[in-house]
């Protein structure tokens, strides 16, 4: 039986958590800290200090200083999937030992990323950004894109956003090349692709036009794509990242993109957020938009999956209260490899 939670206190950041969903928690009595804006370690630290749940929704990072002071905190729940990033070394493992939960809302945003990524594939062909950027200089420059017809786009990581941009770009006339562990009959079938394993990889790169990642962030993933990885690409090719930007090398990217190793890259999200251009290490974002674009980690954020993912979190945090576990918890090893 739900235990009285008229004085339980949530604090909520971000910008995409869902109206609806706060009015649902204020009907059951908890006390709603929502904080629209920008949360630096000192002003988490504080704001966190006496609630019972934190719905993390925003950029905000969790420390061990933020976490060693919320006393009474009883779970995390994340507006997302991968929340690998929003953690700094030791918050974690300071969280388990105290048997506090990340719940995680997987699925409820699949669609918005997989829109997203073929967004910029997209774009990626048709540089409209970059012409768009020109015209308004008053540079009435005409350029030479790409089709998507007869193209192959390799897909890195087919899961359920990975499936999604297949299914959303099927009727371009590409040819399918991907990746993963296992052999998925249905892709195979309905998209007529070519299935490789993982240690594969380098045999995709080379006959990808379009080469799009959707792999965890994991100890083997990470800067999956690096030195060597460029060196087997079409010196044409196209790298969409909507998945971590950690499953790239910075330095290797700029190298292939400035040498015109590959032609073009588009991610969202960046190594560091918020980006700076002026404190970037990597150069990345020095780059023209015909070289680089990046988008603010926020392919996830439409009206419909925000609503989704608020109703996925109001129902992990109910269910703690409840004394209950919540359904979908972040992977561990996840946690692990936020650089």
């Amino acid at each position: 039986m739900l235990k009285d939670v008229t004085v339980m206190k949530i604090l909520i950041s971000g910008n995409v958590f869902s109206e609806k969903t706060i009015d649902e928690f204020e009907k059951r009595g908890f006390s709603i800290n929502l904080r629209r804006d920008f949360l630096k370690e000192d002003d988490l630290a504080e704001e966190i200090r006496d609630v019972d749940a934190y719905i993390l929704g925003g950029d905000e990072k969790i420390t061990q200083k933020v976490v060693s002071g919320a006393k009474n905190l009883k779970i995390i729940a994340f507006l997302g999937v991968g929340p690998e990033t929003f953690f700094q070394d030791g918050a974690i493992s300071m969280l388990s030992k105290r048997g506090v939960p990340v719940a995680i809302t997987p699925a409820a945003n699949m669609n918005a990323v997989a829109e997203a990524t073929v967004a910029l594939i997209l774009e990626s062909a048709k540089k409209i950004t970059h012409l768009n950027n020109l015209t308004k200089a008053g540079k009435w420059q005409q350029l030479t894109t790409a089709e998507l017809l007869g193209k192959t786009i390799g897909v890195v990581g087919m899961g359920r956003v990975g499936g999604l941009v297949l299914e959303r770009l099927s009727g371009f006339g590409m040819k399918v090349l991907y990746t993963n562990p296992e052999l998925i009959k249905e892709i195979n079938e309905k998209f007529g692709a070519t299935h490789f394993l993982p240690e594969k990889l380098h045999d995709v790169l080379r006959q990808a036009d379009i080469i799009t990642l959707h792999a965890p962030l994991l100890a083997q993933t990470k800067h999956m794509i690096g030195k060597k990885e460029f060196g087997v690409m079409k010196n044409s090719a196209i790298l969409i990242n909507t998945a971590r930007p950690q499953l790239v090398n910075p330095e290797a990217l700029y190298d292939a993109l400035v040498n015109n190793k590959i032609t073009f890259a588009a991610f969202d999200g960046y190594y560091q957020e918020p980006a700076d251009p002026k404190t970037d290490p990597h150069k990345l974002l020095s780059l023209g938009n015909d070289k680089f674009i990046v988008t603010p980690h926020q392919a996830f954020n439409t009206i419909e999956a925000n609503q989704k993912t608020s109703q996925m979190a109001y129902e992990a945090v109910m269910a703690v209260f409840s004394n209950k576990k919540p359904q979908f918890v972040a992977n561990p090893e996840y946690l692990k490899f936020k650089k």
